[in-house]
């Protein structure tokens, strides 16, 4: 695992990455690593907001307003995917 994503860490897509929507999916190109990856409805939100830097807290606090779930859940489910979007080199946190 990379690191851990705090809510006040500012996240961001990588900017060398291509994404384009591909019946209700995004579909992710890492170009340097030659790899493709596959977001989910909820993995395209998520991905749509960080087109421009945002902090977790307010990723978090804005899918919650969507989506029906606790927050809790809401906000460990995000951090896990964001961590391995960071592992992957997908996204960039600035601590």
């Amino acid at each position: 695992m990379a690191f851990p994503i705090a809510d006040t860490d500012e996240i961001r897509c990588a900017p060398d990455i291509l994404s384009t929507e591909v019946d209700a999916e995004m579909v992710l190109m890492h170009v340097a690593r030659r790899r493709y990856y596959g977001l989910d409805a909820i993995g395209m939100a998520i991905w749509q907001r960080l087109g421009q830097p945002m902090r977790l807290a307010d990723l978090c606090a804005g899918l919650a307003g969507e989506y029906d779930a606790d927050r809790a859940t809401i906000e460990r489910d995000v951090r896990l995917l964001l961590e391995r979007m960071a592992e992957e080199g997908l996204i960039e946190v600035t601590h």
